[in-house]
């Protein structure tokens, strides 16, 4: 049996339950995830940059507002994925393509953003991907760099600990793994944090948060910011 199975609930399951119990008074319903640190963090580094145009990798997520509040605070947004995105907005241009071979212009980002994406490219069985490539994320870091102006900015938010593919779920990457990644880079910034026992996301210094790991297969996470070498 597959640990990492979902239920899929339609939405009118969904509407009759909320009839029924209070969810929204629910505390174990209002435990953050990880977006919550990725989310601010990608705002927070953006907000010190000139607003240009920035590519979002991966757009089509749950609960991503992240097209919607950059393209508030006067960004001009690129979505990129297989999926339709529901969110429409002058200032929003989506394109459904695969990040790994793309058809958008070279140098024409000034910043790029991929909150928990790079470590699912390219593992079959999850997001619609047929065909297993263990390449994959390297190739979507190339296309990046290539459609990115000399200099730009890359936020990039992945599972870090001890290196390992949880087929089909995503890879988890150390520092060697990262470096062979991100080659080209110069990286500005890498902060990690880990959820505790408690259910609180806390910041941690990387000798511990390689060491995080449980038996559902949760990891710490590197957010990191990377300058494109001129």
């Amino acid at each position: 049996m597959n640990p990492y199975h979902k239920l899929k609930l339609g939405p009118r399951l969904i509407k009759l339950a909320y009839r029924f119990f209070d969810v929204e008074a629910s505390a174990e319903t209002a435990v953050a995830d990880g977006r919550m640190i990725e989310y601010a963090f990608v705002i927070e580094r953006l907000g010190l940059l000139p607003k240009g145009k920035v590519l979002d990798v991966g757009c089509t997520a749950r609960l991503n507002y992240l097209p919607a509040a950059l393209t508030s605070l006067g960004w001009e947004v690129w979505g990129i994925d297989l999926r339709e995105f529901k969110f429409k907005h002058p200032n929003f241009h989506l394109v459904l393509e695969d990040i790994r071979n793309t058809n958008l212009p070279g140098k024409f980002f000034d910043a790029a953003y991929a909150v928990s994406t790079i470590e699912h490219l390219g593992l079959s069985g999850r997001y619609g991907v047929p065909q297993e490539d263990l390449e994959g994320d390297a190739k979507a870091v190339m296309e990046i760099a290539r459609v990115l102006r000399p200099g730009g900015t890359l936020l990039c938010t992945v599972p870090w600990g001890k290196a390992k593919i949880i087929k089909p779920l995503q890879r988890i990457y150390d520092k060697p793994g990262l470096e062979r990644l991100f080659h080209d880079w110069v990286t500005k910034s890498r902060v990690y944090y880990a959820q505790e026992s408690d259910g609180y996301w806390t910041p941690l210094p990387e000798e511990e948060a390689i060491k995080v790991q449980n038996p559902r297969g949760d990891s710490a996470v590197a957010l990191l910011e990377l300058s494109l070498v001129k």
